[in-house]
């Protein structure tokens, strides 16, 4: 944990596992121990976790944004952030089991696709594959709140989120859309899809 190392994780989560948090530098250390390490850490940041542990052989989940894109001009464009691992970017396996499960059986290194990526990717990947999709799409999408995160915002707290639809980074603004676009143009008959992604609150 960067942020609670020293802690148990049933000090921070209503959850009955009392397990000790560690910090990034003891996981190094302690990484013979384990066969696998599912990475949670924001965008930016799993990036040099993910080189040291697939440097010692370790099979990496990462629960990020910093390996689900194609390459380091997208991740430049989408998230601002220069990707400072690229040559391990195809060696990770984008973890959309529906579309890639033959890939994902024996991989070392796994990308787990963002929430609204994997809701969209599922609706519409028989639609892509089946070239039904035209050149654009558009996509209206709904998170409960906790999609947000933790961090204590006034936007987030019950008074204001309570039986509130809130849209946000409308249009061809969201990060997500690099996923979409990813998928589905991968497989679409049609060429080029391009996504006006409506993303709510709720």
């Amino acid at each position: 944990s960067a942020n609670s190392a020293g802690k148990r994780l049933n000090d921070i989560h209503a959850v009955p596992w009392d397990y000790p948090l560690i910090s990034l530098e003891d996981a190094y250390a302690r990484a013979g121990e384990v066969d696998v390490v599912f990475l949670c850490l924001p965008h930016g940041h799993s990036i040099g976790a993910a080189r040291t542990f697939a440097a010692a052989g370790i099979r990496v989940i990462d629960l990020s944004a910093d390996f689900r894109l194609a390459s380091a001009a997208a991740y430049q464009r989408w998230y601002g952030l220069e990707h400072t691992a690229p040559e391990l970017l195809p060696e990770f396996v984008y973890g959309l089991c529906e579309v890639n499960r033959a890939k994902l059986r024996d991989a070392r290194l796994i990308a787990v696709p963002g929430c609204y990526p994997t809701t969209v990717n599922l609706g519409l990947y028989p639609l892509a594959k089946a070239g039904w999709l035209g050149d654009r799409v558009i996509v209206d999408s709904k998170s409960g709140i906790s999609g947000a995160g933790r961090t204590a915002k006034l936007p987030y707290q019950f008074v204001e989120a309570n039986e509130n639809l809130t849209p946000y980074n409308i249009g061809y603004r969201h990060r997500h859309i690099a996923e979409m676009e990813l998928v589905l143009n991968g497989v679409s008959g049609n060429g080029a899809c391009h996504f006006t992604f409506s993303p709510h609150l709720l």
